[in-house]
Order: C-alpha cells, then sequence, then structure tokens
C-alpha cells in the first residue's frame, strides 16, 4: 500500500498486525467517551473508568455499600 510522508512523497507501507492490534480496542473506548453526555449517571463513571483503564477496580469498589459490618 502506498501513502504521502510529510514531504510528500508517496512511500510503500507495511502492515504490521503486531503493531497495531489495540488501536481498535482504544478507538472503541474513546468512541464511548464522546457519546458520555448522552448517558446516565451510573454509566459516566463507567465509561470514566475504563477509559483511564480503571474498570476494575471501580467495579471492586461499586460493591461496597453504606452499611459495611465488621
Amino acid at each position: 500500500m502506498l501513502a504521502t510522508n510529510f514531504e510528500g512523497l508517496q512511500v510503500l507501507v507495511m502492515a504490521e498486525a503486531d503493531a497495531y492490534r489495540f488501536c481498535f480496542g482504544k478507538k472503541n473506548r474513546i468512541d464511548a467517551f464522546f457519546r458520555i453526555a448522552a448517558k446516565p449517571a451510573g454509566q459516566k463513571t463507567e465509561l470514566v473508568a475504563a477509559l483511564l483503564g480503571m474498570d476494575q477496580l471501580n467495579d471492586f469498589v461499586g460493591h461496597f455499600n453504606d452499611s459495611m459490618e465488621g
């Protein structure tokens, strides 16, 4: 595949699946973040935690409640 570099020259681009395998996951997380205004408050918290890579911590802390007993 050909692409244009910063100097305007055509260069050959080789596909490297290993180098870009995480791009799609990150794109989906960022797309969800941009739609955050249309989400209810509980989902907003989950989206922000997922965007920051803290979704497991958010899930763990979300199971605490006000009536914890010793």
